[in-house]
């Protein structure tokens, strides 16, 4: 992967455009969006990556009205790498339920999202797992949740519904 020469990330919540040039040389129009103080706002979205010297020069003659009031930044150093504790597959999450059960209950405990929690509780139903693992899911997606508008019911293919 290559390497950016200069990143320029939106410094305001409101939506950011503008122009710059891709690595083919044409000019492309952008629009940034988010939360710069949200930890949790995708970083990519808020972000142009420039290549070159030139590119650089480029962007800020034609950026300058929104580098000049600010509201785009120049970032020292590099973007930091995405947290992908949460981005597990189906055949993953599946293994986990085929192996042990501290195996899993580790690995549950590392997650920071109930969504791959509350995937892993659909197949653990689905695989009529024991209520133990069915329970401990359950607990940790009411522990990351807290008061969550999203129910906690599976409908198994006998019609019945479970958690």
């Amino acid at each position: 992967m290559i390497k950016p020469y200069a990143i320029y990330k939106k410094a305001i919540k409101g939506k950011v455009s503008g122009v710059t040039i891709d690595r083919r040389g044409e000019t492309v129009e952008f629009l940034l969006v988010g939360n710069p103080s949200n930890p949790n706002d995708d970083v990519d979205e808020m972000v142009v990556e420039l290549f070159s010297q030139e590119d650089e020069q480029w962007f800020k003659r034609s950026n300058k009205a929104a580098l000049s009031e600010g509201y785009l930044i120049k970032i020292e150093g590099e973007i930091p790498d995405i947290d992908t504790v949460n981005a597990v597959s189906d055949g993953e999450l599946k293994d986990l339920l085929r192996g042990s059960y501290k195996t899993m209950e580790k690995k549950v405990n590392e997650f920071t999202s109930s969504i791959p929690i509350r995937r892993l509780l659909e197949f653990a139903v689905e695989a009529n797992k024991p209520v133990k693992t069915i329970q401990f899911l359950t607990e940790k997606i009411s522990a990351l949740e807290g008061d969550s508008s999203m129910p906690l019911r599976i409908q198994t293919d006998d019609g019945s519904v479970g958690v």
